[in-house]
């Protein structure tokens, strides 16, 4: 048989197959299957040396050609040739896979920028998208391939790539806003606990500073955004935040004091602050052990001695006018004189009187008379107080209540209670 390769008259079959063999092994031919490279063959022979499915045949004046189709490797280089037998160029999809070849053909690997973006070709070449761990760096790539940079939304959370891709963590200064980072990458909110401080972040990833209400409380964070605990002077006013950081309303015990906030966290320091400011550790210790309510004798106390400042409770320490019984308290307590005066309209005269009271050691004894008395109540009947005791008041209203018209004849006797009661919030004692 006499065959002609490339316009070349042969002798011998034997050497056109030496020729293909060492031609092939010298390019170093790969691909999913056998892959040839073109063969001029003037008469068409079966071949164990020639794969049907990378092979094309084709009808050219009367003669059969075959040529390669498919992934091609020379000098370490990967090629591709399309079904026309040409090297491809530029973006080609291959098998659900999309690999970019330069100018020459070769297939890219590794960073590539085209068209101003950045892709990352795997080491077969394939181009990568979503998540990618380059380098010991986290990269993102959307569905075409391209490297994403700055705020990007994925699986529910929220993350931002440097301008070189990188994802970043921990604390991050974004459009002159601080961000916080966990050690995925997701953008932090709400609370955390960092570095030994707290620091809270909006909905938007912000960190807070200043005031912010948070859950149905305030919270004061300082310009560096971590929360604040404390005593805090803000705008020529003392607030004090408890040690989870909210502001303190009402009644706050601090270093052993008390101290009152009004509703806007203020600290309210006057006479009457201060008288019960004196007088709560006494009371809480006396009604709990005698089952009263604490805010109706803290009242009581207000009412009876205004807010301390009668001479009665100043120098005896008697806050609620209870009277000296002659011939019969001499044992138990002492006696305190204080000048009365009465008019007596028959004569048109004034007439002084010297009214015995009880004297106390301490503001605690004063109290816990009073508390014996609403216990033992008078001497005609003992649950004449009754009212007032916690197991037959449901609240601090029924208790008061009970009051009118037997501890005092001023028919707007509870009702000043009530008052006292919740302008102090005094119903915060339980």
């Amino acid at each position: 048989m006499r065959l002609k390769l490339k316009g070349y008259k042969l002798k011998s079959l034997i050497v056109v197959i030496i020729v293909i063999v060492t031609y092939c092994n010298e390019i170093n031919v790969y691909s999913d299957t056998t892959v040839f490279y073109p063969i001029i063959i003037e008469e068409s022979t079966s071949s164990d040396d020639v794969n049907e499915q990378n092979s094309k045949e084709v009808k050219l004046k009367g003669k059969t050609i075959n040529y390669v189709v498919g992934w091609i490797k020379i000098n370490n280089n990967w090629f591709f040739k399309d079904s026309k037998g040409d090297y491809v160029t530029h973006w080609n999809y291959i098998n659900d896979k999309w690999y970019y070849f330069n100018m020459n053909g070769v297939m890219q690997v590794g960073w590539q920028f085209i068209n101003n973006n950045w892709y990352y070709l795997s080491e077969s070449g394939s181009m990568v998208d979503g998540w990618q761990y380059v380098n010991k760096i986290w990269y993102f790539f959307n569905s075409s391939g391209q490297m994403q940079t700055g705020w990007q939304y994925t699986n529910n959370e929220w993350y931002y790539f440097s301008e070189s891709g990188s994802m970043v963590y921990g604390w991050q200064y974004l459009n002159k806003t601080w961000y916080f980072f966990n050690s995925f990458g997701q953008m932090q909110i709400g609370w955390q606990y960092i570095n030994n401080e707290w620091y809270y972040f909006s909905e938007s990833g912000s960190m807070s500073k200043n005031w912010q209400f948070i859950n149905g409380k305030w919270y004061y964070f300082s310009q560096k955004g971590y929360m604040n605990v404390g005593w805090e002077f803000i705008g020529n006013q003392w607030y004090y935040l408890s040690s989870f950081g909210f502001m303190e309303i009402g009644w706050c015990k601090v270093d052993g004091n008390w101290y009152y906030f009004n509703a806007s966290g203020q600290l309210i320091s006057n006479h009457i602050s201060s008288f019960f400011s004196k007088i709560i550790n006494d009371v809480n210790d006396v009604s709990f052990k005698n089952k009263l309510f604490p805010s109706v004798m803290m009242a009581q106390a207000a009412l009876e001695s205004g807010y301390g400042t009668s001479k009665l409770a100043g120098e005896a320490n008697n806050y609620f006018g209870i009277k000296f019984k002659i011939n019969e308290d001499e044992k138990k307590y002492d006696l305190y004189y204080i000048e009365t005066k009465e008019y007596d309209s028959k004569n048109d005269k004034w007439f002084t009187f010297k009214e015995p009271f009880r004297k106390y050691q301490t503001i605690n004894q004063s109290f816990s008379d009073n508390a014996l008395k609403l216990r033992q109540g008078v001497s005609w009947d003992k649950n004449y107080y009754k009212g007032t005791w916690r197991e037959n008041a449901n609240d601090y209203f029924s208790a008061t209540a009970s009051l009118q018209g037997k501890y005092a004849t001023d028919p707007n006797y509870s009702t000043k209670l009530n008052n006292l009661i919740q302008v102090w919030r005094l119903n915060q004692f339980i």
